[in-house]
């Protein structure tokens, strides 16, 4: 019998993970000019036990993840030595596009018929997302329907990228607003203020010159990606940071539907996009207001998308 898993984690979480753990070195040896060691310490560890609690609950999802298989019994999920079998026949009902968190991450939401509890399966960080999805779908709603289902015969949706040479000519109608409206475009201060700092120390160990220079970094990273412009025209979709030429561009036509949402406490609002292989990314745009969002919605409606708008109704 044939069965459909996950893939291995990407990548790009364990670099994210990594360049935030080279910051706790930079914060044990920062160059404190007060009296006493042991107000030296209390300091430190005020700011490294936070620090610590957040790189915790913000890579929680990664780090305790299930691991999925799927077959046509139903969905085997595995984390660390626990297993739990769901039968197709146990499952109420399926979210497949469940709210982001404040970390951005969606989730597919099952119901069960035995349990008020719900569960939430992290997904979106395995190469095989979307697939993992259909599978999912695929099954269910042939069980629901009383139909045959096997594995062995789902052919997966597959979508192809859309390259700049493909929208050279596309003459699209952007939404966009100033970015320096939002706190966040004036954080990159902060990285220049920390450099200050270091140039203007009579010593500094090299551990701290590089947690400051990835700090910098970081904040220059906060201030300058969330910041964008939406592009809309007859055919395609454009995601594009306002101060780089860094874009995403989707055909009308591959997008499932869209979310508008904020991921929850104050974190930047995001535009969400499912297209029809069930992939979906999300895109923090800090700058946006009220007016921008609900013009943003009413453009896409119009274009004949399904546009769900979580912030404002």
């Amino acid at each position: 019998m044939r069965s459909i898993g996950n893939n291995k984690y990407w990548l790009g979480n364990y670099f994210v993970l990594l360049i935030c753990i080279l910051i706790i070195p930079g914060i044990l040896v920062l160059p404190l000019k007060l009296d006493s060691l042991k107000e030296r310490i209390l300091f430190k560890l005020s700011i490294l036990i936070p620090y610590s609690i957040f790189i915790f609950f913000m890579f929680k999802k990664l780090l305790f993840s299930y691991k999925i298989d799927i077959s046509n019994d139903g969905i085997l999920l595995t984390i660390k030595n626990e297993r739990k079998q769901i039968k197709w026949s146990e499952i109420l009902a399926v979210e497949y596009f469940n709210k982001t968190d404040f970390s951005g991450l969606p989730s597919i939401k099952i119901d069960l018929k035995n349990s008020k509890k719900p569960i939430f399966l992290n997904h979106s960080h395995y190469s095989n997302a979307g697939y993992l999805t259909q599978a999912i779908k695929y099954c269910y709603d042939s069980f629901n329907k009383n139909e045959f289902f096997d594995l062995k015969s789902i052919i997966p949706v597959r979508i192809e990228s859309v390259s700049n040479k493909q929208i050279r000519f596309e003459k699209f109608e952007y939404i966009k607003r100033c970015p320096f409206t939002t706190f966040r475009s004036y954080m990159p201060l902060i990285g220049v203020w920390g450099i200050y700092k270091i140039l203007t120390a009579d010593f500094v160990p090299l551990a701290g010159i590089i947690a400051s220079f990835v700090m910098s970094l970081l904040f220059l990273f906060i201030g300058v990606f969330g910041i964008g412009k939406i592009g809309i025209s007859g055919e395609y979709l454009m995601i594009k940071n306002f101060y780089f030429p860094i874009q995403k561009s989707y055909r009308l036509s591959d997008i499932n539907e869209i979310f508008i949402e904020n991921p929850g406490g104050k974190s930047s609002n995001i535009i969400r996009i499912i297209t029809n292989d069930y992939n979906q990314k999300s895109f923090r745009l800090a700058n946006f207001i009220k007016k921008d969002w609900i013009q943003t919605e009413s453009i896409l409606k119009s274009k004949g998308l399904t546009v769900h708008n979580r912030l404002y109704k």
